[in-house]
């Protein structure tokens, strides 16, 4: 077991006995769902302080090395993990002090008077909540499921923090959706679940790929392929774009899957000319200058790898055509 102190009254005890439960780590790309339930996609850089706007700011030393799925509460640039059954605490709370409560305080609370209480740095998102539940007149008479409603609406609105969540395909569709749903071409989670299942995709596979998604799909495979295996990405402009798999995190690199040659890339172009000679115009490296020499390498190592996808996909023996245009 081990205890990690980050972020001064900040204590988790992480499972080193079960490597499937995920922790973060610097260079991590992870979601930060936000009380307003709107997504924020950063990438975890040690020592870097995360502006959330109205909901404050902290650093990321404070969540590096805890599991994902804690909710976090922000106060003075400092975290404080929230316990799943806070609501249910709260309520707690309020009935042992409700007969404590004077009689002048045993009213609604005037948006001046809100305003002032989330000034005050000393009281948290929950601490407000408590007194706009205590200052309820008819709180008391609320059935239990519109207490929980009331608790939810009031936490949503006064709780200056956030959850970290690991980016599945789920929060990265929604995500993306949310920002502009045309780049996807409204491609969703569970409509990617469908093709992966009917494509039977996994890992091992040889699979050709038509994505005008900017690598989302080509992600979801590679993910569900646990990056063994290869694709074979077909596209329409002179250089890929697989803007998308920066999402999925930094094993999902295009350059990086590229060079392991599990990704591999042609464009349109490159499959109807791919029974064409392509030939490099060989040169002496001794007559050239050092900066020449880098970019006839450069070259050269460009036209090697075209011939060898080239060969790959004439190869066939293909697991399988995947499509979405």
């Amino acid at each position: 077991m081990v205890t990690s102190g980050n972020g001064g009254d900040l204590e988790v005890i992480i499972d080193e006995k079960n490597p499937a439960k995920e922790v973060i780590l610097p260079n991590s790309s992870i979601f930060l769902k936000l009380p307003s339930n709107l997504l924020k996609f950063i990438t975890i850089k040690e020592n870097t302080i995360i502006n959330l706007g109205k909901f404050g700011t902290f650093c990321t030393d404070d969540i590096i090395g805890h599991p994902y799925g804690f909710t976090y509460e922000i106060s003075n640039q400092k975290l404080k993990i929230i316990k799943s059954n806070r609501i249910h605490e709260i309520e707690d709370e309020i009935a042992n002090n409700k007969d404590t409560i004077d009689d002048s305080f045993n009213q609604l609370l005037t948006y001046d008077e809100i305003m002032y209480l989330k000034q005050d740095k000393d009281l948290s998102g929950q601490d407000i909540v408590n007194k706009i539940i205590i200052s309820h007149k008819t709180y008391d008479q609320k059935t239990e499921y519109a207490k929980d409603k009331y608790i939810r609406k009031k936490i949503k609105k006064y709780q200056k923090g956030f959850t970290t969540l690991f980016p599945t395909i789920w929060e990265i569709s929604e995500y993306i959706l949310t920002k502009d749903f045309s780049k996807i071409m409204d491609l969703r989670a569970e409509i990617i679940a469908y093709i992966l299942n009917l494509g039977n995709v996994q890992p091992g596979g040889k699979y050709i790929v038509v994505d005008e998604t900017s690598g989302l799909l080509v992600a979801s495979i590679l993910e569900r392929m646990d990056r063994i295996g290869q694709i074979m990405y077909i596209h329409t402009n002179e250089h890929p774009n697989l803007n998308n798999c920066k999402y999925f995190g930094q094993d999902y690199i295009p350059d990086k899957l590229i060079e392991k040659d599990v990704l591999l890339t042609l464009n349109w172009l490159n499959v109807i000319n791919r029974n064409q000679e392509i030939e490099l115009e060989n040169k002496d490296i001794n007559t050239m200058k050092t900066k020449h020499i880098e970019k006839y390498f450069k070259k050269k190592k460009v036209h090697e790898r075209l011939k060898r996808n080239i060969q790959f996909l004439n190869n066939g023996e293909f697991d399988g055509y995947i499509f979405y245009l």
